[in-house]
């Protein structure tokens, strides 16, 4: 992966807005792939595109309301290259990034980065906090999906 951690924590903080934590998700992983995309809303018209696509409704405003998360699955899934999340381990030794999910409250959710591991504990961006932040895996909680990225697209 291409930035470094400093790098990538000043990109962070300066892109943080709105209910866009799995748009932000998919522009972390451009900026460590190498292939920066210009901004957010980049991902943000790629979804709303998607997801007319596939219902033909309009789609509300997802940096007031968030984004759906099996839509949001999708989408990572035709916009970069995956692979089956074994573990934290074997993903980021080969230099692949994870975005992750993780239900919170209520049927709400939330979307990390996970960019890389120190000691015990995994490095993951999140845009709720506009920072590079550390936790234990064992604290991650329930995911309800892992996108192991491998690279941009098919």
């Amino acid at each position: 992966m291409n930035k470094t951690a400093s790098q990538l924590q000043l990109y962070i903080r300066d892109q943080v807005f709105g209910q866009t934590c799995a748009l932000h998700s998919m522009l972390y992983v451009t900026a460590q792939l190498g292939t920066m995309t210009a901004s957010v809303r980049t991902f943000e018209r790629a979804y709303i595109n998607y997801v007319y696509t596939k219902t033909g409704q309009p789609v509300l405003d997802p940096f007031k309301i968030g984004t759906i998360k099996t839509y949001t699955s999708e989408l990572i899934d035709q916009l970069f290259t995956t692979t089956p999340f074994i573990n934290f381990d074997d993903a980021l030794s080969k230099g692949y990034v994870i975005i992750s999910i993780q239900d919170i409250n209520g049927g709400e959710s939330h979307t990390v980065t996970v960019v890389g591991k120190t000691g015990d504990s995994l490095i993951y961006a999140d845009s709720a906090y506009g920072e590079l932040r550390e936790i234990k895996e064992s604290d991650l909680g329930a995911m309800d999906f892992r996108k192991v990225i491998t690279g941009n697209g098919h």
